[in-house]
């Protein structure tokens, strides 16, 4: 199992488009991956388990993931939540 610790640097926290981002890289893999924020565990797999925790920028999150290439998939996720994500408004 690999921990690591990161802070939310989106302006605007994690809404709905970056959460489908992050729940979506996570779809296809075969191992566990998990958040620790304000004092709750949620199933990274789950977008709305994701969007309850009402995470905003600066929020302190540990990313958690057991299964191959674990390292690496830590990694990659602590990344997005470290990602200013610039969407365009809709119209």
């Amino acid at each position: 199992m690999k921990r690591i610790s990161t802070s939310v640097k989106n302006e605007r926290g994690i809404h709905a488009r970056p959460s489908a981002v992050i729940v979506q890289s996570v779809q296809e893999y075969a191992g566990t991956t998990r958040l620790s924020a304000k004092g709750q565990e949620i199933d990274l797999k789950n977008i709305m388990e994701l969007l309850s925790l009402g995470l905003f920028q600066d929020d302190l999150v540990e990313v958690i993931v057991s299964g191959t290439e674990e390292g690496k998939v830590c990694q990659d996720l602590a990344a997005l939540f470290e990602t200013h994500f610039d969407f365009p408004p809709r119209e």
